[in-house]
């Protein structure tokens, strides 16, 4: 009876403590990068911006009508714009580590449950070699974090957004019961870790520019915005889906032809 009231008693306490502590850690694995000395080279910064699920035919650059991209449409215009530019793979990791070492998907040891290893150095390893400051920020959690292997190389790696709502939802028990209270309740499912928003990812990069070592820099930016559920901001939605409710538009409710996909896609657009 006695230890019984020492484990009730203690139990709220224990289980508290780690959380807390979790929540003070940075999951950034940015501390424990090694520090470069600065180099005075004369070189070109280099932005590397990876615009994660979106389709060259929905940009206006590429033709799509009404544009969705202004921004980069002006880019094309004074810039060099390829029409014949295709990825290694379709989906997000493996595309991700050819981008990273030149290799073709085959090649490389990284796939859904395994990491990129050392076999093959990487754009941030070769840059920073050179004398580059690096950074990588990214909102895709679920195939560009840290543990992919795609921050080797980085001098700061940016991923996770933690909050204590956050913390909560991570354990895999937690997770498997709230989707199975979505599935039920025909809600979009949970949005991996917590992505970081196009705009966070942008303002972290200038924060980290005002304060980065007087170097040149190598900026690698994954916006994942575009990613389902889909869910734009207002004014787009009201802009491409008038009339309609605002809501979260999962990809597994759509079916070719269906009465969502029309929805989907322009939500998506």
């Amino acid at each position: 009876g006695r230890l019984d009231r020492i484990v009730r008693r203690s139990l709220p306490i224990m289980l508290l403590v780690p959380l807390l502590f979790g929540v003070g850690l940075r999951l950034d694995k940015s501390r424990w990068a090694p520090q470069r000395a600065a180099h005075n080279i004369n070189a070109p910064n280099v932005l590397l911006l990876v615009l994660d699920t979106v389709r060259a035919i929905e940009l206006g650059l590429y033709g799509f009508s009404p544009s969705t991209s202004p921004a980069i449409d002006g880019l094309g215009a004074a810039g060099v714009v390829f029409d014949q530019a295709f990825s290694t793979a379709p989906w997000s990791a493996p595309s991700h580590a050819s981008l990273f070492t030149g290799r073709k998907p085959a090649e490389l040891s990284i796939d859904w449950d395994r990491p990129l290893d050392a076999t093959f150095p990487t754009l941030g390893e070769e840059l920073g070699r050179a004398g580059y400051a690096t950074v990588g920020i990214v909102g895709n959690t679920a195939y560009a974090s840290a543990e992919t292997g795609l921050s080797r190389g980085f001098d700061r790696y940016e991923d996770y957004q933690l909050t204590l709502r956050r913390a909560l939802m991570m354990p895999s028990l937690t997770r498997r019961m709230l989707d199975r209270k979505r599935e039920w309740l025909h809600e979009p499912p949970l949005d991996g870790a917590g992505r970081i928003p196009a705009g966070s990812v942008s303002r972290r990069l200038l924060s980290w520019l005002e304060r980065r070592p007087k170097q040149p820099y190598f900026a690698f930016l994954n916006f994942y915005d575009a990613h389902a559920p889909y869910t734009a901001p207002e004014p787009f939605w009201s802009r491409f889906l008038p009339g309609e409710i605002r809501r979260a538009i999962p990809i597994r409710t759509m079916r070719r032809g269906g009465p969502t996909e029309s929805s989907a896609r322009r939500a998506y657009d």
